[in-house]
């Protein structure tokens, strides 16, 4: 079969492709490989199931590790069967290879977008170009056709030529933005981006088309708000924090926590073990604003220092402190900590998003290894502690939702600057929050990003400033789901810190509740599974499985019972945060605790809770079924035993009593004899006879009367 010729067989695939859906391609491209026999076309399909995964797997996720595995394993396949291939079978295959390098420069350009960095984008834009252009050097030498796979290959990679010299364009431009080359820049990058666009459109490629769409967009309003005012804000000082929370049986915990105090040198070996130093284990306390509701004792926490991580950032090595904070009441915390003399509203952005599930891949290192991204080294530091705690004879099942319990939020300790073409001037709050830029501060992480910069075109929608509760209206503390930013020009450290126990409290707090929603709902799928089937299979049960399958439910049930108890005590710990002795500080925290959602959790939870109790109830009603089946068949059964007895004792009486007649009889004819009366000796045992008889029929009558006519009792 010619190569050209191929696209019978791919054009269903390839269509499934081009329509986007890259998985069903992927699967329609495997079944089509175990169906065919020409080797080079084997050989196609296979390259072409890996190229499919790969996008697939880019397009469904942030999973960049496996994407380019994919496609790593397409460049292999390609490599190692170019032999097997004629010539021109192997220029197709060069196609494919171009596809496949084309498609791993797109997923480092949407990393570099993620972590809005300009320069970046700008250098892989030109490289992923520059591979579509290479393939479409290789195109020239396949025959072409209207309706042919060549012809296939060569509307894929013109559309990435172009995409690459657009996004190219795009970056360059906002590379230079607030330079003296911007304004030039700018318009020739706006030529080129349209240009390239109307050539897209010709190779029907819309995805291509509406992102250069949205970068053109972005790009002329970058342009016209510069026009009117290129200053821009620079906070200085910047102490930023990164928290990992994570949850255990806080008896658990506390048992860890007072055998760290008493020796450490266990935990440390099997840390070690498992590839982790402790520098040193310490303890700590929050400040009196926490005693009322927690407690002197829970109120402390104990601090284990890691060695900290490096994390390349645009070209500079930062230095990020790390340790895990175990706190009496059932959290930990891994944190880590940097400081960042200056940043820009867009660079703090990037930097609080370095913790959340939809950031950026930075190269990092730590102990000797390298990593991506910091979700990672915390899921590895909580697996550790989870076998170092099992091996010193705690086995606690350590919860940690790294998709969820994340917070980044930074402490601006030498104010807020505006920077422009009369230098640095420091801003009160007020003109800070003149600047374009300022809504930055306040706005949420993203995880969809249209443009470099494209919150810029947000509003702030119900982020308020929480410091005038307990400070100044010079002061700013805003906080949402997963970030903060603090500002407290006018305040000494040590209510600066208190703020900060305040907000790690909080958001600590949130991790207690969404941990407890989360095991509710594991719990609600099983239970509800459990006694919907057994209220089911009751109609058709055994009575003695019947009850052997209550006892296990109800053993199973307990646990069930201690996580609800748990659930409500911690629900009770939450709310107690609000009736802190300082009512400033209680204010503060209802404010933060609504800002973080954490009491609509708590009614979400409330909520999850009563489903519980109902199928609790629900499974008591038919525990109580079969114990009141199992008292019938009691009864039932006593009641048989007991008509058995009575049989039996009638059949005694009347033994009896024939016994007594006869006996009667004897008497009376012997005293017939001593009278010397004579009669026949048939005339004895016939007269015995009649009158056992006589007997037993009158007991008869009366025990068939007294069954039939009720008791006086009961009339």
């Amino acid at each position: 079969m010619p190569f050209s010729e191929f696209l019978d067989i791919l054009r269903p695939i390839l269509k499934l492709y081009d329509n986007c859906d890259y998985e069903s391609a992927a699967i329609l491209a495997r079944k089509e490989l175990g169906l065919a026999t020409e080797k080079s076309l084997k050989i196609l399909l296979q390259s072409f199931v890996h190229y499919f995964e790969g996008h697939s797997r880019w397009e469904s996720s942030y999973d960049y590790g496996t994407a380019r595995s994919f496609l790593k394993k397409t460049q292999e396949v390609i490599e190692e069967s170019l032999d097997f291939c004629s010539e021109i079978e192997k220029q197709g295959m060069m196609c494919l290879s171009s596809l496949s390098g084309v498609l791993g420069a797109a997923i480092n350009l949407e990393n570099a977008l993620i972590s809005v960095d300009a320069n970046a984008m700008t250098s892989i834009a030109k490289e992923l170009s520059n591979i579509a252009t290479e393939g479409l050097g290789t195109i020239k030498h396949l025959e072409m056709a209207d309706d042919n796979l060549p012809s296939w290959f060569q509307s894929q990679l013109v559309a990435w030529e172009l995409y690459g010299r657009g996004v190219a364009a795009y970056s360059e431009a906002m590379a230079s933005l607030r330079t003296d080359k911007f304004e030039k820049i700018y318009s020739n990058s706006e030529d080129i981006i349209k240009r390239c666009m109307e050539g897209i459109l010709e190779q029907d490629d819309e995805d291509s088309y509406s992102e250069l769409s949205s970068y053109l967009e972005f790009l002329r309003y970058h342009y016209k708000i510069t026009k009117q005012n290129s200053d821009y804000l620079v906070l200085k000082g910047n102490r930023l924090t990164w928290l990992f929370n994570f949850w255990g049986e806080s008896e658990l915990l506390n048992s860890v926590y007072n055998s760290l105090i008493s020796d450490s040198s266990q935990f440390e070996e099997q840390m070690k073990r498992h590839g982790i130093s402790i520098d040193t284990i310490d303890e700590d306390s929050l400040s009196d604003l926490f005693e009322t509701v927690l407690g002197e004792e829970r109120m402390k926490n104990l601090v284990i220092s890691l060695k900290p991580l490096v994390l390349n950032f645009r070209g500079e090595e930062l230095q990020l402190r790390m340790s895990v904070r175990i706190y009496r009441y059932g959290v930990a915390t891994i944190q880590l900590e940097a400081d960042i003399e200056e940043l820009s509203v867009s660079d703090l952005r990037v930097c609080l998003s370095f913790c959340g599930p939809h950031s950026a891949e930075f190269d990092i290192e730590w102990e000797d290894r390298s990593y991506t991204r910091l979700s990672t080294i915390a899921e590895e530091i909580v697996a550790a502690l989870d076998l170092t705690f099992e091996s010193m004879g705690t086995k606690i099942p350590l919860r940690f939702v790294p998709h969820l319990n994340w917070y980044g939020y930074v402490l601006i300790q030498r104010g807020l600057w505006s920077r422009g073409e009369s230098g640095d001037r420091l801003l009160n709050l007020e003109e800070a929050s003149k600047f374009l830029d300022y809504k930055g501060l306040l706005l949420g992480q993203m995880e969809a990003r249209a443009a470099l910069d494209d919150w810029i075109m947000r509003e702030p929608i119900g982020i308020r400033n929480l410091a005038p509760i307990r400070s100044h209206t010079t002061d700013l503390l805003v906080s949402t789901e997963n970030h903060g930013v603090l500002s407290f020009p006018d305040d000494p450290r040590w209510i600066v810190l208190q703020y900060q126990e305040t907000i790690e409290t909080s958001v600590r707090l949130r991790c207690l509740i969404s941990t407890f929603i989360e095991i509710a709902g594991e719990i609600l799928d099983t239970f509800i599974e459990e006694t919907s089937d057994l209220s089911r299979d009751l109609e058709t049960m055994e009575l003695e499985v019947a009850e052997k399958r209550i006892s296990e439910t109800r053993r199973q049930l307990l646990p069930v019972i201690h996580f609800d108890t748990a659930a409500h005590m911690n629900i009770e710990l939450i709310r107690g945060t609000l009736t802190s002795n300082y009512r400033d500080h209680a204010a503060l925290m209802r404010a933060l605790i609504d800002d973080l959602n954490v009491d609509r959790m708590v009614n979400y939870l409330e909520r999850r809770l009563g489903i519980l109790s109902h199928h609790q109830t629900l499974f008591s009603d038919i525990a109580s079924g079969v114990v009141e089946r199992r008292a019938k068949e009691r009864e039932r059964r006593e009641t048989e035993m007991e008509n058995r007895r009575t049989k039996s004792m009638e059949f005694v009486e009347i033994f009896i009593s024939i016994l007594a007649i006869g006996e009667v009889i004897s008497i009376l004819f012997g005293a017939i004899r001593n009278l010397e009366i004579e009669f026949a000796p048939a005339i004895e045992p016939i007269t015995y006879f009649v009158a056992m008889a006589i007997v037993f029929l009158f007991i008869m009558h009366v025990r068939r009367t007294n069954r039939v006519l009720p008791d006086s009792d009961s009339i």
